[in-house]
């Protein structure tokens, strides 16, 4: 079996959902498509320039003041929408595999009614071999939705960190629209970042150029200056930097998972969600992410010629995704954050056997199904299918294909595959976000573990990798059923009181319990919400055993 399948599963689990959900339609296309069309009322002939940077006029909600100059965006309704605002420079040209540089300022009005082009892609979806890349090397940029109305107090802010494996995905997504959470009083900022090899491949010719002597972790500092941008801007949006919560899907949630081990994001955030992703299987280093930069060399003719970084950098970003192709396809590791001594000083694994636990308040689960997402082209039929895909695993895992199948047993699931899905669901989420959880409980964080169980009517994949990105966001389907309203107020109600309180209990919802070892207790979010202890132990219990995370 090509290493890829195994990447599939038990890395490239960082995928977004929305490609694989079936109620995964654009449902917010058209509103956006309208929304990109209008032209607030402007009263640009009023704004001043001040020096180098341009100045906005008074009382207009539309135009909002931020380090960099005046933007103007539009109202929608009760919402003030503000879409494109650079984070940085362009990464292009000599910027292209560097660190992201401040925006410089502007002396016109910037037009913040359009989202920015995606950043390159270098997957469709989980396909990877793409011949040509979509989107844009000039793609910083973030949008933020937050109330007209402004309070005489702050609003907490929430921070989206969109999914995808680091390599495909963007925040212009429809189902990533804030106007819902913003009208339950938070502020929501959605960012793009650099992907696959303009994101992640490192490089010595780049080590060398480097002030610290590192490089490849491009995706993850775009994500510290958007966050940065943020803290020094967000309260001229109504929003309160002292109350950011981060929160990303899938390799949004990794990567918002690393941002808590990184020093570089100390102090610049307050509380973290994690939807369907634990930074634990993160144990890449910068010779891992040089291996690949050699190998990319190879690829493109750069090797042995006077200026590597040069040579790569005159390369046309189709040439790139065509070389990030092989890679995927062919390599386990190396195009994802790693600990280069900079951003990360340690993998997070090694950061909890130190003691060196983050105490953030946290909310971290997963979905029923999140297997059903990979494992649709695998072949399990039979039984010496299924033990040949046990004995794969296994490798990886550090655990023998017998053992795994006594702990999965056929008789004990519907057939071969839902067994196997209910395997990768706990091996590739539930224990590495239990494990997670029960180190930074231990070292005095205030921990919520969930589980979400809502199955859409007619899913074909039960409640897979994704499906609660709908609900969190209320970018379900129009017209909704009402089961499907009142799982997405539900959704909205814990996140919001979270990152207003750090505690996502209220009014009218089930009491969430904190995590704790003893009692493990574990929401469940479905049509009545209700809930559990003990989730999936035996399993984790097992599963922790190997090596795998």
């Amino acid at each position: 079996m090509k290493k890829f399948l195994l990447l599939s599963v038990i890395v490239f689990a960082c995928a977004s959902g929305t490609t694989t959900m079936p109620d995964a339609t654009d449902v917010t296309a058209g509103r956006d498509a309208i929304a990109d069309t209008k032209t607030a009322e402007t009263t640009t002939d009023t704004v001043t320039d001040q020096g180098n940077q341009a100045v906005c006029p008074g009382d207009d909600p539309s135009f909002v003041q931020t380090n960099g100059g005046c933007i103007q965006g539009y109202l929608e309704k009760d919402i003030r929408i503000f879409k494109g605002i650079p984070y940085a420079e362009p990464p292009v040209g000599d910027l292209r595999w560097r660190a992201p540089q401040q925006k410089k300022a502007w002396k016109v009005v910037l037009d913040a009614k359009r989202f920015s082009p995606t950043c390159i892609q270098f997957m469709d979806g989980l396909s990877v071999g793409l011949n040509k890349g979509t989107g844009s090397e000039d793609c910083l940029y973030l949008n933020v939705w937050t109330p007209v109305t402004r309070s005489d107090t702050p609003l907490p802010v929430m921070f989206f960190i969109h999914g995808g494996s680091d390599a495909f995905g963007s925040a212009s997504e429809p189902v990533y629209d804030g106007s819902r959470l913003a009208k339950k009083g938070v502020v929501v900022v959605t960012i793009n970042y650099r992907l696959g090899l303009l994101g992640f491949m490192g490089d010595t010719a780049f080590n060398a150029e480097d002030t610290y002597g590192v490089s490849g972790n491009y995706g993850m500092l775009d994500i510290l200056a958007a966050l940065k941008w943020v803290n020094a801007n967000i309260a001229n949006f109504n929003g309160d930097p002292k109350k950011i919560t981060i929160f990303g899907e899938s390799a949004g949630a990794i990567d918002t998972c690393l941002l808590m081990f990184s020093p570089l994001a100390k102090g610049l955030f307050n509380n973290v969600i994690l939807e369907s992703g634990s930074c634990l299987f993160t144990k890449d280093t910068q010779t891992t992410s040089n291996a690949v930069g050699k190998r990319v060399e190879k690829m493109l003719n750069c090797d042995g010629t006077p200026d590597v970084a040069a040579c790569l950098r005159s390369k046309s970003t189709d040439e790139l995704v065509q070389a990030g192709g092989s890679i995927y396809k062919n390599e386990l590791l190396g195009l994802y954050p790693h600990v280069d001594g900079y951003f990360l000083t340690e993998s997070p694994v090694e950061a909890l056997a130190n003691g060196h636990v983050p105490a953030v308040p946290i909310i971290a689960g997963t979905n029923r199904d999140e297997g059903t997402a990979f494992t649709g082209g695998m072949k399990l039929d039979t039984q010496t299918d299924y033990e040949a895909m046990m004995s794969q695993y296994g490798l990886f895992l550090g655990l023998s294909k017998d053992d795994l199948i006594a702990h999965y047993p056929v008789a004990k699931y519907k057939n071969f595959r839902d067994a196997f899905n209910h395997f990768v669901t706990d091996a590739t989420f539930v224990c590495p976000t239990r494990k997670l959880l029960r180190a930074m409980n231990s070292r005095g964080a205030t921990v919520y573990q969930y589980e979400f169980t809502y199955e859409y009517p007619g899913s074909t994949l039960g409640v897979t990798h994704g499906a609660e990105l709908f609900y969190v966001f209320g970018s379900y389907i129009q017209p909704a059923i009402q089961d499907v309203i009142d799982v997405s107020d539900t959704f909205i109600a814990y996140w919001t009181n979270f990152a207003a309180a750090s505690d996502p209990n209220g009014s009218g919802l089930t009491k969430w319990l904190k995590y704790d070892k003893t009692a493990n207790p574990y929401l469940i979010i479905d049509k009545a919400v209700s809930t559990g202890q003990d989730f999936r132990a035996d399993e984790c219990d097992f599963l922790d055993t190997g090596r795998g995370y």
